[in-house]
């Protein structure tokens, strides 16, 4: 998920690789919360919107007490997930999709265009679930989400001090030509189609946040930072 940068190109599936950067940046802040070890010997967890396993990898890195499921609609992904570290990957759509069992954390960097649609049925899905999702600020000011806001206020916010980059939206300065790079991906450095000089926006364009709704929480907000080679100021 990402906005629009200025001049940005958007991916099929509205699909952008979650930097790592910005993942650390609320796991080294934010603790799941313990489970009961005599019922069940693991945190289950599930990303709903999985995209190549970004977020589970770096869940895996820190914490070896979880399982995850991942649900992604990209069948392409499917040997990426399993490399990062999902115990279940199911290739679907996740507002079609039933669980076959609850979950204790729902975390995910969902589509933008559906991002409600995606919260609100993990809250159908798993009602005692913390929800945690990689959202532009802006999903704080609609208008039309009122309704939902006053349903389901958030628990505790952290904003990225930092704008994350999704990746590299690269386009011509004299022909049409214009394409988005994800992370890791290598760009032309001249247009391939006339040999003009090319443009490269790699910041985007909003301010992002995780989001948490949860029963078990106090309210809280707090400002998060973390550099690395995929967090671009603004």
């Amino acid at each position: 998920m990402s906005a629009t940068n200025r001049g940005a190109i958007r991916r099929e599936s509205d699909f952008y690789r979650t930097p790592a950067g910005a993942i650390n940046a609320f796991l080294d802040v934010f603790e799941f919360l313990p489970f009961n070890s005599i019922v069940m010997p693991f945190r289950l967890v599930l990303d709903p919107c999985a995209g190549d396993g970004a977020i589970i990898r770096e869940i895996n890195k820190r914490m070896t007490d979880n399982m995850i499921a991942a649900v992604e609609i990209r069948p392409e992904e499917k040997d990426n997930l399993l490399r990062s570290g999902a115990d279940w990957v199911y290739i679907s759509d996740f507002l079609k999709w039933e669980p076959e069992f609850p979950f204790d954390v729902i975390i995910s960097n969902p589509p933008y265009s559906i991002a409600q649609k995606i919260i609100e049925h993990c809250f159908e899905i798993a009602p005692d679930a913390e929800v945690i999702m990689l959202l532009r600020q802006g999903f704080l000011s609609s208008k039309a989400r009122k309704p939902f806001w006053d349903k389901h206020p958030v628990t505790q916010l952290y904003p990225l001090v930092e704008r994350p980059s999704f990746g590299a939206s690269v386009k011509c300065k004299k022909c049409d030509w214009r394409r988005f790079y994800h992370l890791g991906e290598d760009y032309p450095r001249r247009c391939p189609e006339c040999g003009a000089n090319i443009q490269v926006s790699k910041t985007d364009a909003c301010d992002y946040a995780w989001f948490v709704w949860s029963k078990y929480r106090e309210q809280k907000i707090e400002v998060i930072i973390r550099r690395d080679e995929n967090v671009c100021e603004s």
